[in-house]
């Protein structure tokens, strides 16, 4: 599982490329992605995601990341839809640090 870290204060998009897991002839069609606090399970969607939504740029899903509590991780995961009706999901690590 990849991590990266950011501040509770940062809203930025992230990109997870896909190129190297699609299928021959496949593209990606659609992009969704939720959140949930590592620890408690919960989910955190409308917090530390500024859409479950994403866009599409060629063989990467990119999605905006805000918000989030110092200290808490969260476990993201992003899933793309193929031009087969198929999918392939890819779950990260979000590590917030402290705001200094």
């Amino acid at each position: 599982m990849q991590s990266f870290a950011k501040r509770p204060a940062e809203k930025y998009p992230i990109a997870v490329d896909f190129r190297d897991r699609l299928p021959p002839g496949q593209s990606i069609t659609a992009v969704t992605a939720s959140a949930i606090n590592s620890a408690t399970g919960v989910t955190a969607s409308s917090t530390v995601l500024s859409s479950t939504t994403g866009t599409i740029d060629d063989t990467k899903a990119k999605v905006t990341v805000q918000a989030g509590t110092h200290g808490i991780n969260y476990q993201l995961t992003v899933t793309v839809g193929l031009t087969d009706g198929g999918s392939l999901e890819e779950t990260l690590q979000m590590v917030v640090d402290s705001e200094s």
